[in-house]
Parts: structure tokens; sequence; C-alpha cells
């Protein structure tokens, strides 16, 4: 630690070095140092250095400062996979895919299905040993996109989860995926009998048979349901190879601009901290 406080004293400005030197040495073979004391030195040498520096160098130190400590953040922030799959709605009149699946949709992010994921996979063991249920499935809600592909609506759209393991967010995307087709494929079983029922309805001559085909067809049409859609997985969930976030390149830009506003601000107060002090003379 003392051989820390040694290294950090060079960052004094020179003239402090040369009037109080010998004195912070002796400081320093006579006490022992502490993790905070590194931290007021270092800060000390900052501040002192910035009331001798230019307007132009402080922003442009404090930008660099700024964007290598958002660097250095990204590579040990928790990292996130995401796992897409393809699907492909076959219809010959394309529209928004959001009133193709809506129902679906609605059924799959539900928290009967969700917690079974959640439960069979483990995700989100810690949030688990804090956290309400309730809350961990809105966190994994927040993990997954249904989306049409390329961002416009179309033919065609995607199923994504992200996590911080890769295989884990692969095999819950296909699990998701999985959801859906089941849930599509009842919803058509659904509509096939509804069809059927309204058929043998309308071509029963015995008005009892009638009676128990209408009584079928009005419990059928009040369950609750949404139009089947022919769907045809393109891509099956992919393994991420690389992670989606953090992206070192991302944190840099943003702590170059937080660095930047925050040298324009330590520059401003540096600048008015000299006008005071040369009104005080």
């Amino acid at each position: 630690m003392k051989g820390v406080l040694k290294v950090l004293a060079r960052l004094y400005p020179a003239e402090w070095r040369r009037r109080y030197g010998v004195e912070y040495e002796a400081l320093l073979e006579e006490g022992t140092p502490r993790v905070r004391d590194v931290v007021d030195v270092f800060w000390g040498a900052f501040k002192m250095q910035m009331t001798s520096w230019s307007f132009v160098r402080i922003v442009l130190v404090c930008s660099v400062c700024g964007a290598l400590a958002a660097v250095a953040v990204s590579f040990v922030a928790p990292k996130r996979y995401l796992s897409q799959t393809l699907i492909l709605v076959q219809t010959p009149e394309p529209q928004a895919i959001d009133k193709y699946l809506a129902g679906q949709v609605k059924d799959l992010l539900s928290p009967e299905f969700l917690t079974s994921i959640i439960e069979r996979e483990n995700l989100y063991p810690d949030e688990r040993a804090r956290m309400p249920m309730s809350d961990v499935v809105n966190m994994m809600r927040k993990g997954i996109w249904i989306a049409p592909a390329n961002g416009k609506p179309g033919s065609a759209f995607t199923i994504a989860f992200t996590y911080p393991d890769p295989h884990v967010a692969q095999r819950v995307d296909a699990e998701l995926t999985s959801g859906l087709m089941t849930l599509n494929t009842r919803a058509e079983a659904a509509y096939v009998t509804r069809e059927y029922l309204k058929y043998q309805a309308a071509a029963a001559k015995d008005p009892a048979t009638k009676a128990v085909m209408e009584r079928k067809l009005r419990q059928a049409v009040a369950a609750p349901s949404y139009l089947p859609v022919p769907l045809r997985v393109l891509n099956v969930a992919s393994l991420p190879k690389k992670s989606v976030f953090p992206k070192p390149g991302i944190f840099g830009v943003g702590g170059l601009m937080v660095g930047l506003v925050g040298g324009v601000v330590a520059a401003a107060g540096v600048g008015w901290r000299r006008r005071v002090t040369v009104m005080h003379r």
C-alpha cells in the first residue's frame, strides 16, 4: 500500500512535491496506510492538477478517462447472449404480425407458462432467492422479444430470448417457439371443431340432433379462442457465439460523452474558482 501511495504522489504538481515531498514520505513511514488513503491521495492530486490545467486540457482528460472507465466496466459487466428463431407466417395476405399473433403471444407470456420454464431451466436463481416469482416472471418477459423480422411488418417474425448463459438462452428460445407452435395447433383444432359443428348443425334433420349440435357449437364459440395462423419454423433457435451486451464500443462512446459533459462542468468550476481567487487577492 505504501508503494502505491508513493507512486500516486508523483501525480501532484512538481512545486507541491518540492515543498511537501519529504514530509509526505515521513508520514508514510510512520503510519499504516488504508485503502481510503489511496482514494484521497489520488483525488487530491487530480484536483490540484486541474487547478493548473487549461479548459481544453480538463475537458480532454475527463473525456478520455470517462471513455476508458466505461470500456473497462464493459469487460467486467455481466454478459448477455441472444438466441433467436425465425418463423414464417404462411398466408397469401401478409398483414402486421401482431394482428396474427395477439392471442397466442398473450397466452405464451402467461405467468403459468413462463413459471414452468423458469423452474424447469432453473433461471434467475439469485433473483428467485430474494424476489417473489411474479417479479421474476416480469424480468423474464423483458428478456423476450417477439417482433417482425427486420423490424418491418410482414410474413416472418422472430422469437428471441437473452440470458447470461448462451446454451440456456438457446434452450429457452426453443421452448418458447415450441409453446407458440403448440398454442397455434390448439387454435387450429378448435377452429376445425367449430367449423365441423356448424356443418353438422346445418345438416341435421332430426330436431334433437340439431339441438345437440347447436349447443356444442355455442360452447365452442363461447370458449376463449383466436384465429389459427399457418406457421413454419425457418431457422431453429440459434446458439449465440458473441454476447449482445455489453458492447465495449457503445460503452466507450457513452463514457466519452459523460466524461465530456463532466469535463466541461469541471472546467467551468475551476475557471470560476480562479476568478474568485483573483478577486480576493
